[in-house]
């Protein structure tokens, strides 16, 4: 396996959220049991809205940064090394109302 060039990405709104984030792809093709494994910066002010897992799971390990973390319709504070996971049939949120990047590595498996 050669040395991986991550893919970076910036979205507006994503999900429904407001302002912006960047998604830097670290996973290569040869892993097929994982949708996504990223480093996700959501830059102050903005946030990845409300969605839904149907046929997978994600985990969030935040590695900077605090945010508000939605778990189906509860919210609670998140802050540097919390891990966070939303199953199968769930839904979740990150927001990052503060005035620093907030970033987290997050783990999107097949079942």
């Amino acid at each position: 396996m050669g040395k991986l060039q991550p893919k970076i990405e910036v979205f507006e709104r994503r999900a429904g959220g407001v302002g912006q984030i960047q998604i830097e792809h670290l996973k290569d093709a040869s892993l097929e049991s994982i949708k996504m494994y990223a480093k996700i910066t959501v830059f102050p002010f903005s946030s990845i809205g409300l969605h839904q897992h149907i046929e997978d799971t994600e985990t969030y390990t935040i590695i900077s940064g605090q945010g508000i973390y939605t778990d189906e319709n509860f919210e609670y504070p998140v802050k540097t090394g919390d891990c966070l996971f939303c199953g199968k049939n769930q839904s979740h949120a990150i927001a990052n109302p503060f005035d620093e990047d907030l970033v987290f590595f997050a783990l999107i498996t097949k079942n």
